[in-house]
């Protein structure tokens, strides 16, 4: 589907009307990524789906919505590489925290020159950020993002870096003199890459002495060409800030050490240059969604598959014990109970209970051989047993069937109303013969069920059947562990379609 929208050059429709299109088949993508959780095919699948739905949302269908809406520059980096110092010092304010203490930003700060659009609105929200004013404005057309460090999570548990960088139209990476080789950090750049975003890359605390900026620029240029992150091992194209006293005033260091920073955002900024670089992050958006929906497809499938599979293997255990229940349900084999209500129903819920303890158990015994069984068996141990419920809705269907019976008992007898003496001993023969297999009726009774002409027989297939259905809502707990079952229509819809637009 997406990979379909990269062909828009060769599309005969107009511009206005292919962007139309993409826009609603991006956002009918993302509404599919967000019908289904990957619960069972592990945690990096889950994740993938999500960033792919949030850069769909938060930045292609926006960006294919409006492409003159204000460019997003995320600034990231490991922590303490002074990313908030910067910011600060291009606001010439305290917008974030800054200090000793690592990591310092905690929660995204969005610095604009005006109200954020409706999609980085609910960015922020979403995570927890702040939107900020500096005392000089932030370039014109432009939100800077100060995410916070990779090793900091969100209020779900993701990176919110990650959901920024989703979002992202260019990028600032930004490490410091003494440990930009480390690793941290670095990884988000496979991101940027990826993408096709362009990046400024600055070295921030760098020593005073020339040289050593020199030698340090020189580096790190090597390891970014040895990335492919830039063409070439040109120390120029790395911005270096020397280390200084930090102005308690702003939070940062004097605005001019921060020139060259600010003469790349300017750049950025230029109406020609932000609509071009839309353009090109757009296309770049669209290649790197279409393969990554390929692999969040297959992820979906498997996850479909999976739960189909555990479900049949639950279902056929609850099946055998099911089944069992019910036969002797209908051939009145279940409970001797001489004609004691209070016996019949403690009997029935007690055969009930233990018939769906046995596959509850047989259920869990099958899914702890399977890798991804045993998972769900581990965080769900409740499955080993039946359910909490289940004895109450045992208890529950025995007096349903019992309370029933009178008006069941009108119904074989073909009649609107009976003498309540005559209801109750009809009714009393009626369930004694359904379930009592060692009471034999004298010569008064069995003409009288001879007159309840398959009575006894339709109780006790009602009875099979309510009980049955008791372990029917026991197995369901195991359906339920395993999440909502995909559709295999919403599978389909997540892939290539097999034709673009009309004209």
């Amino acid at each position: 589907m997406i990979g379909v929208a990269l062909c828009h050059n060769r599309c005969s429709m107009t511009r206005a009307r292919h962007e139309e299109w993409l826009r609603d088949e991006l956002t009918a993508v993302a509404g599919a990524l967000g019908a289904v959780e990957l619960r069972l095919v592990g945690p990096e699948a889950e994740a993938a789906r999500r960033s792919l739905r949030e850069t769909i949302l938060n930045h292609l269908v926006p960006r294919t919505g409006d492409p003159e809406s204000p460019l997003v520059v995320a600034v990231v980096g490991p922590a303490g590489s002074g990313k908030s110092s910067l910011v600060n010092a291009l606001a010439e304010a305290r917008l974030g925290p800054t200090g000793a203490i690592r990591p310092g930003t905690r929660y995204p700060v969005f610095w604009s020159d005006g109200p954020l659009p409706a999609a980085l609105e609910a960015l922020r929200a979403s995570l927890g950020g702040v939107a900020v004013a500096g005392e000089r404005r932030a370039p014109e057309r432009m939100v800077v993002v100060d995410a916070p460090p990779p090793d900091v999570p969100g209020r779900d548990g993701s990176r919110p870096v990650d959901a920024i960088l989703d979002a992202a139209d260019a990028c600032v990476f930004v490490t410091g003199a003494l440990r930009y080789a480390d690793a941290s950090g670095w990884d988000l750049l496979e991101v940027v890459a990826r993408r096709g975003i362009p990046t400024v890359f600055v070295l921030n605390k760098l020593p005073a002495d020339p040289g050593v900026q020199r030698q340090v620029r020189e580096d790190m240029a090597r390891r970014l060409a040895g990335r492919n992150l830039i063409p070439r091992p040109d120390p120029d194209e790395v911005l270096a800030v020397p280390a200084t006293t930090v102005l308690r005033a702003i939070g940062g260091p004097a605005p001019q050490l921060v020139a060259a920073l600010r003469k790349e955002l300017d750049a950025l900024a230029d109406p020609q240059a932000r609509l071009l670089v839309s353009a090109d992050v757009v296309e770049h958006g669209l290649a790197d969604a279409a393969v990554r929906l390929v692999d969040v497809r297959a992820a979906v499938a498997e996850e479909r598959s999976l739960r189909l599979g555990l479900a049949a293997l639950a279902t056929e255990a609850y099946r055998a014990e099911a089944a069992g229940l019910r036969a002797g349900a209908e051939a009145g084999a279940l409970s001797d109970v001489s004609g004691d209500t209070g016996r019949l129903v403690s009997d029935l819920v007690v055969l009930t209970t233990l018939r769906a303890g046995r596959a509850a158990r047989a259920a869990s015994d099958v899914w702890a051989l399977h890798p991804v069984g045993a998972r769900v068996i581990a965080e769900h141990t409740s499955l080993w047993a039946h359910g909490p419920q289940t004895v109450a809705a045992a208890t529950r269907a025995v007096h349903d069937w019992l309370d029933d019976l009178p008006e069941r008992v009108l119904v074989w007898r073909g009649k609107q109303r009976m003498a309540a003496r005559r209801l109750r001993r009809a009714t009393d023969l009626v369930r004694r013969a359904a379930v009592d297999r060692a009471w034999v009726p004298g010569r008064r009774d069995l003409r009288r069920l001879e007159r309840l002409d398959g009575a006894v027989v339709a109780a006790r297939n009602d009875l099979g059947r309510r009980l049955e259905a008791v372990l029917d809502a026991d197995a369901a707990r195991f359906a339920g562990a395993l999440g909502p079952q995909i559709p295999a229509a919403l599978v389909e819809r997540l892939g290539p379609p097999e034709g673009g637009g009309d004209d």
